[in-house]
């Protein structure tokens, strides 16, 4: 990074140059790069030096092209001749102080070996034709906040990154479908005002779809069914959505890991694919029963807090979901739990507030349990008895937690290094928090009024 500019004789050999804008206003003119003819990559940051882009026009061979918070650029038309860019970067970090409002519509038409396009933060309402850009496989046009539209990508068979997160205003795409993209990968549309998706078709590489925060308009999803490889779905924020527009929407996504719908207004929920590792429906406020996922053996983290309609869970919910770590359903309307003894892995139980609550299921086999959190649930286990016939698993077998000695008071210690769960719980000094010594640290319980 440089700061100040030496003699161009010196630097003509130079392939790599990155400049602090600060001083460019004051000493840069437009015969500087002219004699840097083997410059390949060029990044200019902080500028206020209007004729920037004039000054370095020349340059025939340039590879990679970074103006980033360029201050007073208005005008990219002699970009266009840079047709050997293979990464081109204009874009601003500072929210609404660019001062480039347009660009021409011809701007990419010789850029044919153009494969990373970013034009964050900038101003623009629309886009220059993209129908050249053959080779391109990243478009990033994040914070772009007055882009209502995209044009067509149709012809962008390489395309494999679409992130228009953060453009508030975007609402739609020119295309219906996305027929001509097979490459995609990741298409993020997080805090846009996007109405309606494009028919995706089958996408084999699509693994990523991302629409969180799409407060306005986005209220179902097209069939999902053919992206076999889709690996993330979130929805989470999207306040208006409601359900998916076919029943088998996502059944047969074998591939899903991660299904997130927190604070969406969906109020039933689809067939579930099998091998998600993750779902979160925290603050679906229409939720009114979880159906069975008995079927998700490969479930880590399961989150229904913060639904106040929730009250109904099927029993046989939680019978295969060894693998399950996470478990939390705070706020809301439970009256009993499912059995969790097959819940091995078990670490962090969370129901507080649950103020229909009146006692816990068995949990002999939750051996590993770092934190149990009931406050806050009124007349559920007001003392410690209905939680401690609870517990009782975790005491009961004395040869799955190492060698243990008692105290005098009863309590248990353990002596082996590495226990493998609770070997007692106790009442702490009348607080209501219920201390679960493990060997190395002790797991608080958190049970009763939430004010402790």
């Amino acid at each position: 990074m440089i700061k100040t500019f030496c003699n161009p004789k010196i630097v003509k050999d130079v392939c790599t140059l990155l400049i602090d804008g600060a001083r460019l206003n004051r000493e840069v003119h437009e015969e500087f790069f002219s004699s840097m003819l083997g410059l390949k990559v060029l990044g200019v940051f902080n500028s206020g030096y209007k004729p920037l882009i004039s000054s370095f026009s020349g340059l025939k061979d340039l590879d990679v092209l970074v103006l980033r918070n360029c201050d007073l650029l208005e005008d990219t038309t002699d970009i266009s001749n840079l047709k050997t860019l293979r990464v081109l970067e204009i874009s601003d970090s500072r929210d609404g102080d660019s001062s480039l409002m347009s660009m021409p519509e011809n701007l990419f038409d010789e850029m044919t070996q153009l494969q990373s396009l970013n034009l964050s933060g900038l101003q623009i309402e629309s886009l220059p034709s993209l129908s050249k850009l053959i080779e391109l496989r990243l478009l990033i046009l994040r914070r772009c906040s007055r882009l209502k539209k995209l044009q067509s990508l149709r012809g962008l068979a390489n395309l494999e990154i679409l992130d228009l997160s953060g453009a508030e205003s975007f609402e739609n795409f020119h295309d219906t479908d996305f027929s001509e993209i097979p490459k995609i990968q990741l298409i993020n549309l997080s805090d846009t005002k996007i109405r309606k998706l494009p028919v995706f078709g089958e996408r084999k590489d699509l693994t990523r779809i991302l629409l969180r925060g799409c407060q306005d308009n986005l209220r179902q999803l097209p069939k999902l069914k053919q992206l076999t490889s889709l690996l993330i779905l979130d929805l989470s924020g999207t306040s208006q959505f409601r359900s998916f527009m076919f029943r088998d929407s996502i059944a047969e996504l074998n591939h899903l890991k991660v299904l997130n719908l927190s604070k969406t207004q969906i109020n039933k929920l689809p067939p579930i694919p099998c091998n998600l590792s993750e779902l979160n429906l925290s603050g679906c406020s229409e939720l009114v029963e979880l159906p069975s996922v008995t079927s998700l053996k490969n479930l880590e983290l399961l989150d229904v807090s913060d639904a106040p309609k929730l009250a109904k869970i099927n029993h046989e919910s939680f019978q295969h979901l060894t693998y399950l770590r996470y478990l939390n359903f705070s706020n809301t309307k439970v009256e009993n739990l499912p059995t969790l003894s097959n819940l091995r892995n078990l670490r962090q139980l969370l129901l507080k507030n649950c103020t229909l609550l009146r006692n816990l299921p068995a949990m002999e086999g939750v051996t590993r349990l770092d934190e149990l959190d009931l406050s806050g649930n009124g007349g559920c286990c007001e003392g410690t008895e209905t939680v401690g016939s609870a517990l009782v698993g975790w005491i009961s077998d004395p040869d799955s937690y190492g060698d243990e000695a008692a105290e005098p008071d009863g309590t248990a210690v353990a002596r082996d290094e590495e226990p493998d769960g609770p070997v007692v719980a106790g009442d702490e000094e009348g607080t209501g928090a219920a201390v679960v010594a493990t060997g190395r640290r002790p797991v608080v319980a958190m049970i009763g009024d939430s004010r402790h």
